[in-house]
């Protein structure tokens, strides 16, 4: 599930994407990397269609985003 921390006495720009995976919730943006949210990056996949490089969390964060 994707949450977000914001609005009132969040700046804009400053709000907290989330994502809670098995219990445990991580950080998507570096505003909740701030916050001492787990990071995710551990967990993601590399991208099939580009060996190497990991799949995007854009969409992800857009989402969370969106929330608040």
């Amino acid at each position: 599930m994707v949450s977000c921390i914001g609005g009132s006495g969040v700046a804009i720009g400053r709000e907290i994407a989330l994502i809670t995976i098995d219990g445990t919730t991580y950080g998507l943006n570096s505003s909740a990397l701030e916050a001492n949210y787990p990071d995710l990056e551990a967990l993601r996949i590399d991208n099939p269609a580009i060996p190497g490089v990991r799949l995007d969390l854009g969409t992800l964060i857009s989402l969370a985003i969106r929330q608040c």
